[in-house]
């Protein structure tokens, strides 16, 4: 079961990350066309803010995910709402890195979202699923249920 568990979050975890090198490569093979939205500064401006905040609320609730008490008791109880966690803490760090990456190409190679999306590719090395991270988390969060 739990290897199952495993495998299925690592499939989704690189495909997710493989997604993202697609849609990277679409654009510099010129399959879509980079630089639609150059020009356009206060366009820019609310893209880099929505960006900045991503990064700043996403990365770290996906890294600090399985702390919060309700999701830790969860967790604690059963491994299919692991897995379920699993899937949205991927989701939120996908998100971040998507945006980021369409963003650098749709404003001509902006590097503020190149950095970003580097950030965003960074914090998913943190959260690569395996059995003892599994057990670790599952465990952490029982004993400090207990104290």
């Amino acid at each position: 079961m739990e290897k199952n568990i495993i495998k299925f979050l690592r499939c989704l975890f690189i495909s997710s990350l493989v997604s993202s090198l697609l849609i990277a490569i679409a654009f510099e093979s010129m399959l879509l066309e980079p630089g639609m939205l150059v020009g356009d500064e206060v366009l820019n401006y609310w893209m880099s803010l929505v960006g900045v905040a991503m990064i700043l609320i996403n990365l770290p609730v996906a890294l600090k995910l399985m702390k919060f008490e309700k999701i830790r008791k969860e967790v604690t109880a059963n491994v299919q709402a692991y897995q379920k966690w699993y899937v949205i803490r991927i989701a939120i760090l996908q998100t971040p890195l998507l945006y980021n990456i369409l963003a650098y190409y749709l404003l001509g190679c902006e590097p503020t979202f190149g950095y970003m999306a580097l950030m965003a590719a960074v914090a998913h090395l943190f959260v690569w699923p395996s059995r003892d991270r599994m057990i670790y988390e599952r465990e952490l969060n029982y004993t400090q249920e207990e104290q």
